[in-house]
């Protein structure tokens, strides 16, 4: 997923949904993104298109913005007016193709490539990776000098992509809580896992956090826990120096029982167990890793 200062932009990738996919969609679109691209590119174009207008649906219910990827063609034939496309598809498109949308976002990987794509009529591009993540395992981040290039280079927005949420424009990071995982549980609750979310960064000092709500088959939120690390950085990777983890109830029937926190290399590693009482008693105990 895709976070700046002022949008959420969610990224699918139905090969990491360890849920139902559709029932999945439907629970980030009922977070109210500001928009959802679906970028199952490995399909072919016929079973995209259904599966785009499953998704759209889903994003009309919610009042969610639905963006195509790859398939141009298609998203012309569905009237899907905002399409995200490589830089080499974005070439391959006729000035009658791009005026049909309102929106054109482009992956680029290098200042050429935004520079290229703007001048191709790209409305906003994306840049990455900047943190080294999992999905490029193997290839450290480009970090946040590559970020500046990039934007510098051109004036449309950039938004960055790569494990981290940073700000397409300032240093200081907004506190934006996105859904990454959600584990239901045998009773019917379940533990929300948020994405991990920058509260300040330089090439010093960074604070990042990230919360797990419990919450219970009606949805309510019973309780939270908070991990935060302090990390040093400087400009392509980080080491943890410190870690913490707090835990908030929000019904007088739970308590915390213990937290543990220690940085170990470049992560921030926790636990917390929750216990509920009736009359004094425990009846229920949850631990969860973070």
């Amino acid at each position: 997923m895709i976070i700046s200062m002022y949008k959420l932009i969610c990224v699918t990738n139905r090969n990491l949904c360890a849920d139902d996919f559709i029932r999945q969609t439907e629970k980030v679109a009922a977070a109210h993104p500001d928009c959802i691209i679906l970028r199952e590119k490995d399909l072919d174009e016929d079973t995209y298109s259904d599966l785009a207008e499953k998704v759209i649906r889903i994003c009309n219910k919610y009042d969610v913005v639905f963006s195509a990827h790859y398939f141009y063609k298609a998203a012309i034939r569905l009237s899907i007016r905002r399409i995200h496309v490589p830089l080499f598809v974005l070439r391959q498109m006729s000035e009658k193709e791009k005026r049909f949308f309102s929106a054109i976002g482009v992956s680029c990987h290098s200042k050429e490539d935004a520079e290229e794509a703007e001048k191709l009529g790209a409305s906003y591009i994306t840049a990455g990776h900047i943190f080294d993540t999992s999905c490029k395992a193997g290839l450290p981040g480009r970090g946040l000098d590559f970020l500046n290039e990039v934007k510098s280079s051109v004036s449309i927005p950039v938004y960055a992509m790569g494990n981290a949420v940073i700000s397409q424009s300032e240093s200081v990071i907004s506190s934006w809580k996105v859904v990454s995982h959600i584990t239901s549980l045998a009773n019917g609750d379940e533990i929300v896992e948020t994405s991990p979310v920058i509260h300040s960064i330089s090439k010093g000092s960074t604070i990042v956090s990230k919360d797990y709500y419990y919450r219970d088959s009606s949805g309510t939120v019973l309780w939270k826990a908070t991990l935060e690390g302090t990390f040093s950085f400087n400009g392509v990777s980080a080491s943890c120096t410190a870690a913490s983890c707090t835990t908030t109830s929000y019904s007088s029937a739970w308590s915390e029982q213990s937290t543990t926190a220690y940085p170990s290399g470049a992560s921030a590693i926790g636990s917390a167990t929750m216990v509920r009482k009736f009359l004094f008693i425990v009846v229920d105990t949850v631990s969860i890793n973070i």
